[in-house]
């Protein structure tokens, strides 16, 4: 649930950002909260742009300028524990007469604090400041062993550069960092924007901790949804910010570290025996599957066209029953490993369609039987 300004509604690659997922007024439309929607959501097909967890469902809500404390307690109300809130939002702090994180202002740290309490993860930008957050001129308002409310500060690097953008804030409270130049989205209409029509409109310029904190909310909202769907754990906030905080790519300027999805993945214990050599496949061609198991016991693998969550005697059927289709049987090797390289019909029909994969293993005597986790493929031309 992002909060900021506004939101234009309707565009051709943001199914979700339409009125009936704006949550209270619509306050105004921006190009930043389309720019932000696009990072988290864009959809995925042959057009645009695509979001880093497109399938996450998605609200919005304004915090007409100026409501930013009841806005956060507005989103805590409809969201459960698990999911991401997030605030697109910096303020001016009155001493430095900068731009810093909402939740210097005691209303909105309080606000944030109910909401992760509660299970809730916020994801916040750090602020286009420049600024030390440290700095003594704040009085330990960011200080975390005096004030902490469980949310994810984010900072932003220039652009792919491992170091961290001079207009970005920075400091022992920045979590994690994103992109914060060049990055490619809706909304702006810099580089399309035929017949001047906002429903059309694309950027690759979106900078700041804007467009850093997408990013990071993506990974979050990958790391989250895999946990609760392969795994059947919902990962509290602290946790959360525990793992983006380990597992990622340094950066110079103290603004944490880039998000790294598969160590953040490999730290939750995923993949858990079943792996795509590339997640993206082409319709008459092939995907590869690699497994490990028992040794030298055996394998059967399935795939649906949908995802499903089942808990079944053998573990989490994560598969749709309805369309289940069992495609290939084999044996692991000596060393519990094996690969299967499964053929794509040459379809036009099944074009940008997604396939969910899982394996049931067998050890050597066809006894103790347990599911791997899912991976799903994309299908491409």
């Amino acid at each position: 649930l992002d909060i900021e300004t506004g939101l234009i509604l309707d565009h051709e690659d943001v199914p979700q950002a339409i009125l009936k997922n704006v949550i209270g007024t619509h306050y105004t439309s921006t190009d930043h909260g389309l720019a932000v929607a696009g990072e988290m959501v864009a959809d995925r097909g042959g057009y645009g742009v695509t979001g880093g967890i497109y399938k996450a469902r998605y609200k919005f809500h304004s915090h007409q300028a100026r409501y930013w404390a009841s806005s956060v307690s507005v989103a805590t109300k409809n969201s459960v524990p698990g999911d991401i809130i997030v605030l697109e939002v910096h303020l001016v702090h009155p001493t430095s007469g900068q731009y810093v994180p909402m939740e210097y202002r005691q209303d909105v740290f309080d606000a944030v604090r109910a909401a992760t309490m509660q299970g809730i993860h916020v994801v916040a930008a750090a602020g286009n400041g420049h600024q030390d957050l440290d700095s003594t001129i704040y009085a330990g308002i960011f200080d975390r062993t005096k004030r902490d409310s469980g949310s994810v500060i984010v900072g932003a690097t220039n652009g792919s550069a491992l170091a961290r953008a001079s207009f970005s804030n920075y400091g022992s409270i920045v979590d994690a960092n994103g992109w914060g130049y060049q990055v490619a989205t809706t909304g702006y209409g810099v580089i399309f924007y035929p017949n001047n029509d906002p429903r059309q409109k694309y950027t690759a310029t979106f900078s700041g901790t804007s467009s850093a904190t997408p990013i990071v909310t993506s990974a979050v909202g990958a790391v989250l949804s895999a946990a609760k769907e392969q795994l059947g754990k919902v990962l509290k906030p602290a946790e959360m910010r525990t793992l983006l905080r380990k597992h990622g790519t340094a950066v110079t300027g103290t603004i944490g570290v880039r998000p790294d999805l598969e160590k953040l993945m490999a730290a939750i214990g995923l993949p858990k025996g079943l792996e795509l050599r590339n997640y993206k496949g082409t319709v008459g061609k092939s995907l590869t599957l690699d497994m490990t198991g028992p040794a030298s016991g055996f394998f059967a693998v399935l795939v649906s066209g949908k995802a499903a969550t089942i808990q079944t005697p053998l573990g989490r059927l994560l598969l749709d029953p309805a369309g289940l289709i069992m495609v290939n049987a084999g044996g692991f090797s000596g060393s519990g490993q094996a690969s299967l390289t499964v053929a794509i019909p040459a379809q036009p029909t099944l074009l940008y369609q997604d396939f969910y994969w899982q394996a049931a293993r067998f050890d050597a005597q066809l006894a103790n039987p347990d599911l791997t986790s899912s991976v799903v493929s994309f299908l491409d031309k």
